[in-house]
Formats: C-alpha cells, sequence, structure tokens
C-alpha cells in the first residue's frame, strides 16, 4: 500500500467514525449518547493504531468533552474553564468575542490545538498509550472526587454545579491535560537520557575496540 493510500484510508476511517460517533450520540440522547460517544471514543486507539495516533486521538476527545462541558458549565461557567484550562491561553491576545458562546469556540479551538500539538509530539515520542490511559483515569478519577466530595451532600453539589456532568467533564479534559503533560515530560526525559546513555556505552565501545586492536596507543598515552 502507498503511502497516499494509507493516508486517504486513514482519513476515511477516522471521517467514518466521527460521523458513526455523532449518529451515536443522537440516537441515544444527551447522556446516554454522551457515555456511548466517550466510551468509543476512548476504546477507539486500543483497536485502530496508526502512525499518528495521539495526534488525531487527543484533540477529538478533548473538544467533545469541552463542547458538551459547555452546556454543563458549572456556577458561572467555572467547570468549563477549569475543564478547558488548555485552551485558556487564547484569552492573552484580548480577543472581543462578544458572547459567552463564541469565547467557548475560540477556547475549545485553542485547546484542541494544543492538545493536537502536545498529541503529535507524543506520536514523535512514540510514548505508550497504556501509561497515559492509566494515569488519565487515575487523574481524572481523583479529581472528580475532590470536586464533588468538596460538599457536604449529593444535594448541595448538585444545587451548586446544577449536574452530574458539570463535575464528570472538566475531571475528565483536566485529567486530560495533566496526564498528556506528566506522560510528554516523562518520555522527553526518558528518551533524552537513553540517548545519552547509549552515546556514552557507543564511545566507550569505540575506545576500548580502538585499545583491543592497537594496545600500544594506550602505552604511548600514558
Amino acid at each position: 500500500m502507498s503511502p497516499l493510500q494509507f493516508r486517504l484510508r486513514s482519513l476515511f476511517i477516522a471521517t467514518a467514525g466521527v460521523a458513526l460517533l455523532l449518529t451515536v450520540w443522537r440516537l441515544f440522547g444527551s447522556r446516554t449518547g454522551l457515555v456511548l460517544l466517550l466510551s468509543i471514543e476512548i476504546i477507539l486507539p486500543f483497536v485502530w493504531r496508526p502512525r499518528w495516533l495521539y495526534a488525531w486521538f487527543l484533540p477529538l476527545l478533548w473538544t467533545t468533552i469541552a463542547w458538551q462541558n459547555f452546556y454543563h458549565p458549572g456556577d458561572e461557567y467555572g467547570g468549563f474553564f477549569v475543564g478547558s484550562l488548555a485552551g485558556l491561553w487564547v484569552g492573552a491576545f484580548s480577543i472581543n468575542a462578544g458572547s459567552v458562546r463564541q469565547a467557548a469556540i475560540l477556547v475549545v479551538a485553542a485547546g484542541a490545538t494544543s492538545v493536537a500539538t502536545a498529541g503529535w509530539i507524543l506520536d514523535k515520542l512514540r510514548a505508550p498509550l497504556a501509561a497515559w490511559f492509566c494515569l488519565f483515569l487515575v487523574t481524572a478519577a481523583g479529581l472528580f472526587a475532590r470536586s464533588f466530595g468538596a460538599f457536604p451532600s449529593v444535594e448541595r453539589a448538585l444545587a451548586k454545579n446544577g449536574s452530574y456532568e458539570a463535575y464528570v467533564l472538566p475531571s475528565l479534559n483536566l485529567g486530560l491535560t495533566l496526564a498528556t503533560l506528566a506522560v510528554l515530560l516523562a518520555t522527553a526525559v526518558y528518551r533524552l537520557s537513553s540517548s545519552i546513555v547509549n552515546r556514552w556505552r557507543a564511545r566507550r565501545r569505540f575506545r576500548q575496540e580502538n585499545l583491543a586492536l592497537n594496545p600500544s596507543s594506550e602505552k604511548v598515552t600514558g
């Protein structure tokens, strides 16, 4: 299969996948459809493993969660903006959005760009998916437990932010962002240290081979 055919096939599969996800979401209603949609998106990378896995998977998952978070934003949109941490840098440009919805679109677009860039770097580093996935789940669960457990009762928590989604969705997206940064840094440090160690071993092996071939050079050097 030529590279062009592979790219076209990958593009077709990705487009068909997005269409399928949106269809599932529309058919099964809001909450049930959202759960199915996110489940399919999370399982998909373990079934289909293209070369640029993180570069398309992370922004797709992040954007889906962020946009749904906009419709369950919590008190004064606090949950939405906390969950959309990856896109808040767009506010540094002082763009006059005109409305909350337009501001949300800018934040989501900026966040998707940030996450896609981080995903591209993870693909270049060949970061392990299992490590990212485990860290993502643990971080998201911890954030949800911390935010929801801060209230004395379920009723008080729901009265404050309106729904379970207002806690689950920001926890998922913030967990995704933190897990991505952690795996990126850890993988980069590991690859760099491995490269340094391998170069040192190669130089040491080269010197030992030279000494074995020319033992007199050691005496001359001494």
